[in-house]
């Protein structure tokens, strides 16, 4: 049997520059109330679509060019998605996820939508503490999460999961929170070419900051 491990791309900005500028724009929360939710273990029932706005932190503010808008709009916690990417998705959904309704306002005062917010509301803590290489040593008496330069997933935890609810997942206990997209789903992805805004490693093959390059 293949290894999980090599059964999953992990999903990352694509920082890809043009003339020093990013090539796809970022995102963070416009209001309170998005921001209080990203993190929520539960649905979210606002009833209204959660608010973004382009992330100022990567914006080149001179000369107003904060970079285009892909199927996939990342910036760290944050998964904002085409509806062409939320179509392909749905096709997966299970009880740990669930793509709420989003709104991103751009530098010019316009807004972008429809687009859904990949919230993750179940996190797997999956990973193999033998076979992942750390960063920095790790005390999990201590430390809330592990900081991995390279991830190995441990295959007796997650095949405990049947593939069909295991498609889109995130892992716990490390200082991020990474979400995982299984082969098949990226083929498709792939396939219909929705993969903008976004970077896919192999998670046997990736090292962590190879997204910066």
């Amino acid at each position: 049997m293949t290894p999980l491990t090599e059964q999953y791309f992990i999903l990352l900005r694509d920082y890809a520059t043009v003339d020093d500028r990013p090539l796809y724009a970022g995102a963070e929360a416009a209001n309170d109330d998005t921001s209080d939710r990203l993190f929520d273990p539960d649905p979210i029932r606002l009833g209204i679509p959660m608010r973004f706005r382009m992330d100022m932190f990567d914006m080149r503010v001179a000369d107003n060019l904060p970079g285009e808008i892909g199927h996939f709009i990342i910036t760290g916690p944050v998964v904002l998605v085409s509806e062409a990417v939320r179509n392909v998705m749905v096709e997966y959904q299970n009880a740990s996820f669930e793509l709420y309704p989003a709104i991103l306002e751009t530098i010019d005062r316009t807004y972008v939508e429809p687009l859904y917010f990949l919230h993750m509301m179940r996190h797997l803590d999956v990973w193999d503490r033998e076979k992942s290489t750390y960063l920095i040593p790790f005390d999990p008496d201590v430390d809330l999460g592990a900081s991995l330069t390279q991830i190995v997933l441990n295959d007796a935890e997650l095949g405990l999961t049947p593939e069909a609810q295991r498609m889109i997942i995130s892992l716990d206990r490390l200082d991020q929170l990474p979400v995982l997209l299984h082969e098949k789903l990226v083929a498709e992805l792939l396939e219909k070419k929705l993969t903008s805004g976004a970077r896919l490693f192999r998670l046997s093959e990736y090292i962590q900051g190879q997204e910066m390059f």
